[in-house]
């Protein structure tokens, strides 16, 4: 009987040696790659979904937060334009999650950027001789002078890699550690002539994201 139980073991363990090496050979079929694919766009789809309704989340909160802007700019009287420039930056802060926004008026006449900054103080920034014109030979940057001159938004993505920006004329005047994402749109003015001219510039430096990582700006912040 002992042999017996013996020789049930050796044939049990055979068999599951057996079954062992024909499932580390065997190939994959046509089946496989099927049911993969399948997955992978299942996996696709339910990303797409997540993303899509986190942006209908985020833009709904914009539009109800610009909703909101409005309707409290709207009470304020014309010699109320620092509350403005201040209601303005902090809610571009607040909606595109940076750690720095500034607005920038031009003042022509004197030919300097008044820069107004969440800390409250007030900077003058003297526009470049050239601001008009090519601003690529400055031996520092001026992201606003630049904006201004162009009448166009700019986005940087990668600060650290591009030494154009780095050194720039607001990362050393507005005490910024590190420059690492930077977006500035010209706000424009209509003239008593029917045409508009850029009046100033809002920046925002650094946007962060829910885990306090640096990212880059997206179109949509734009």
């Amino acid at each position: 009987q002992q042999q017996q139980q013996q020789q049930h073991r050796q044939r049990k363990e055979a068999r599951r040696t057996t079954a062992t090496t024909r499932m580390s050979v065997a190939a994959f079929q046509a089946e496989d790659e099927h049911m993969l694919k399948f997955l992978a766009a299942l996996s696709a789809i339910g990303m797409q979904v997540d993303e899509a309704l986190w942006a209908k989340h985020r833009n709904a909160e914009r539009l109800e937060a610009l909703g909101e802007l409005m309707g409290s700019l709207a009470e304020l009287t014309c010699s109320d334009h620092k509350v403005i420039f201040e209601q303005v930056r902090d809610e571009a802060m607040r909606l595109c999650h940076c750690e720095l926004g500034a607005i920038l008026m031009l003042d022509k006449t004197s030919e300097h950027f008044s820069a107004y900054l969440p800390d409250g103080s007030q900077h003058l920034l003297r526009l470049p001789p050239a601001w008009a014109g090519s601003l690529v030979d400055l031996e520092h940057m001026f992201l606003a002078a630049t904006v201004a001159s162009k009448g166009s938004p700019i986005v940087i993505t990668d600060s650290p890699a591009d030494d154009e920006w780095q050194n720039c004329t607001e990362h050393r005047r507005f005490g910024l550690s590190t420059l690492q994402s930077a977006v500035a749109v010209p706000i424009f003015a209509m003239r008593a002539n029917g045409k508009q001219e850029v009046y100033g510039v809002l920046e925002l430096f650094n946007k962060v994201s829910p885990k306090g990582r640096y990212i880059c700006f997206d179109r949509e912040d734009l």
